[in-house]
């Protein structure tokens, strides 16, 4: 049997060596642990990065990850602490959420709702009072709108589809009809009123008129042009001559007309043929 009692005072006398670290420079001081720009207001000079260390025991990148996995662990529990509201108070979290892009009353609240889990007595009394205002207002708007359709102005269009439908065809690109002071065109096909006809009076936009011949007014519009736009609706040819007649230019491209036959018709030789009028 080997005896080691004679090395016992070897190992006492042996100095731990340190264990070797990487020490990964901080980027925002370069190493000195102070801060590189001015701070004003500020007596303090390490930098807030390192903590005036002037280095990190992680990599940058083992860092982000854990900034990361943190900011997942917290958004899963703000999640969780959303749900069971939710499941409490199930239609004022729908409220909350869905005027949470505009309201800050609302913001407010779910962020309140994710990071503490729920209200206190007060803010839920002024969330459940939001919604009724809510409600309230809704109901009002869609009864108003209700109103104003009632009395709407629906126009025939099937005249005045197939005359822009066949200059369409014929590759004209951006066409007009033109009555007495009225314009109408046909609104851009990629924006939001695509299948609308714009409607201007004097060049000035009067309002628009949807798919199903609604009329939609501004409110400082003339009172005239609904009835306008009904005669020329029910006759555009008719229209068409009126308008020839009465300014001397063409109902469709807008030129004035010398020929008497074409005043006569209120629309030029060329626009004759192209929207067989």
């Amino acid at each position: 049997m080997i005896d080691f009692s004679d090395l016992t005072d070897d190992f006492d006398n042996e100095v731990p060596r340190e264990t070797a670290q990487i020490k990964h420079t901080c980027t925002a001081c370069n190493g000195t642990g102070l801060y590189q720009h001015v701070r004003l207001h500020e007596e303090r000079t390490h930098c807030f990065t390192c903590g005036g260390k002037g280095f990190f025991k992680t990599s940058a990148l083992a860092r982000r990850k854990a900034r990361d996995q943190r900011a997942q662990r917290e958004a899963s529990k703000e999640e969780s602490r959303w749900s069971v509201f939710a499941s409490k108070h199930e239609t004022l979290a729908a409220f909350l959420l869905d005027t949470s892009s505009w309201s800050a009353f609302s913001g407010d609240l779910v962020r309140s709702v994710k990071k503490y889990g729920n209200l206190s007595e007060r803010q839920l009394a002024a969330a459940y009072a939001s919604e009724e205002k809510h409600i309230a207002r809704q109901a009002a708007k869609q009864a108003e709108r209700a109103a104003a359709d009632a009395g709407r102005v629906v126009l025939d269009l099937t005249r005045i589809n197939e005359l822009f439908a066949g200059v369409l065809a014929k590759g004209l690109q951006k066409p007009v009809l033109r009555a007495d002071k009225l314009a109408i065109s046909i609104a851009p096909a990629t924006g939001k009123n695509a299948g609308c006809l714009y409607v201007k009076d004097e060049g000035e936009y009067a309002g628009k008129i949807d798919r199903a011949g609604k009329f939609f007014k501004l409110r400082e519009a003339r009172a005239e042009i609904e009835a306008e736009l009904v005669l020329l609706a029910t006759d555009p040819r008719a229209a068409a001559i009126a308008h020839g007649r009465n300014t001397g230019n063409c109902s469709c491209c807008g030129r004035q007309l010398t020929d008497p036959k074409s005043i006569e018709l209120g629309i030029g030789p060329i626009c004759l043929e192209k929207w067989a009028l």
